[in-house]
């Protein structure tokens, strides 16, 4: 899972359901001046790229332990959040793809048979 920040701080991780467009996201930033045109452009400002670190994953793997009842309503409330900003920089149409279109298609499995 990546997090990725706008210009005005709204932060959107790219997590399971979006493993797809992290590998993508991985080759599009390569292209740097691209790349930073369509931050621009589209999301009011430049990405930078935030792997997770271990500790955080870590920390992740603790609150699920912990109490599932409070993960599972925080990642709701996150998705949620996600969604709504996705909505509003990128529209209805890349919502819907992104996460049924693309997600049902491009699969994890699917991810690793094709890596290179």
């Amino acid at each position: 899972m990546c997090a990725v920040t706008t210009g005005d701080q709204n932060a959107v991780a790219i997590n399971a359901e979006l493993t797809f467009l992290d590998e993508m996201w991985h080759t599009f930033i390569l292209f740097t001046r691209d790349y930073a045109q369509f931050c621009h452009r589209y999301l009011g400002g430049y990405i930078h790229h935030a792997p997770t670190t271990y500790s955080e994953k870590k920390q992740t793997g603790h609150q699920f332990q912990k109490n599932f009842d409070d993960f599972l309503n925080q990642r709701k409330s996150e998705l949620k959040d996600q969604y709504s900003i996705i909505y509003d920089y990128l529209g209805e149409e890349t919502l819907i793809k992104w996460y049924e279109t693309y997600g049902e298609k491009y699969t994890k499995e699917y991810i690793k048979s094709v890596r290179k």
